[in-house]
């Protein structure tokens, strides 16, 4: 038993249950009793706990970014945690573009903040969400001023003509070396692979591949073309995640007709004088 509820006077056990009543109506619930940021901190459990919707996501957006405008004092990170309670839940296909304008308003309001919690906060937020033209500009504009910034470019969930662009340039001006392979997974076509994959070490080529915005077949189809000895451990690891039974069946054709061909030199610990290698750690960011 709730000792709280337990205690509770008859008059103030019948404002619970109306409280109460209202969470199984969500946007009623916010309608009706938060108005303020410090409503969003006073019933932050409450909140977190609904089924949100388009609605319910603008509204508490609607109120935080009413207090950053008015630079009025509020408890920042519990209720920007509200905010991302609510938005890991929804669909993101499910928000108005009005609301994730909102949204992207409060993540270019704290993305800077000194405590790195809250801009980790607002990272998740804005993440997987289909943002406008002016701010993906913006974004490209401040990317290489922070890693969280670059995460919501080369973590975009859909193709875009402007991540392309910047991606394109990143690479060839060798921008974010510690995060290759997803830049090249931003530029890669089967058209344009060969190239790639003559400028890039075998294993970020691999991981570049799977995180490709392209359908698992091609991306098979480019691994079977381009992968080797030399990026084994990356390649067994990658068709274990795609299931796929065609590429290790490749795969192992591809090591026997090398272990054929003549060497020369001395034997390393492998048959053949061949040494496994492999880069772990390329699992998305």
């Amino acid at each position: 038993m709730d000792p709280y509820l337990e205690s509770l006077s008859l008059e103030r056990a019948i404002e619970y249950l109306d409280r109460h009543l209202l969470t199984f109506q969500p946007e009623e619930y916010v309608l009706r009793l938060i108005h303020t940021v410090r409503d969003i901190y006073e019933h932050r459990s409450v909140l977190k706990a609904l089924e949100p919707t388009d609605r319910l996501v603008s509204r508490i957006a609607d109120i935080i970014v009413v207090a950053m405008t008015n630079r009025q004092s509020m408890r920042t990170m519990e209720c920007l945690e509200v905010l991302r309670s609510l938005t890991k839940k929804i669909d993101p296909t499910f928000l108005q573009q009005e609301t994730i304008d909102k949204l992207f308003r409060i993540y270019q309001r704290f993305i800077f903040h000194a405590n790195k919690a809250i801009g980790w906060c607002v990272s998740v937020i804005l993440k997987d969400k289909t943002l406008s033209d002016n701010a993906i500009d913006w974004l490209v504009e401040h990317a290489e001023s922070s890693e969280l910034i670059a995460n919501r470019l080369l973590l975009y969930p859909n193709s875009n003509p402007r991540i392309r662009a910047w991606a394109e340039a990143s690479y060839k001006l060798n921008r974010l070396p510690h995060r290759q392979s997803e830049i090249i997974a931003l530029i890669i076509t089967p058209r344009n692979a060969t190239k790639l994959a003559e400028e890039t070490d075998s294993n970020t080529f691999v991981w570049a591949i799977y995180k490709a915005r392209m359908t698992d077949q091609d991306k098979v189809e480019l691994l079977k073309k381009h992968s080797d000895f030399e990026s084994f451990a990356s390649v067994v690891d990658i068709a274990n995640r795609l299931r796929s039974e065609d590429l290790i069946k490749h795969f192992a054709q591809k090591l026997k007709n090398r272990q054929k061909e003549p060497t020369t030199g001395s034997s390393g610990p492998e048959e053949g004088g061949h040494t496994l290698c492999g880069i772990k750690n390329h699992s998305t960011l």
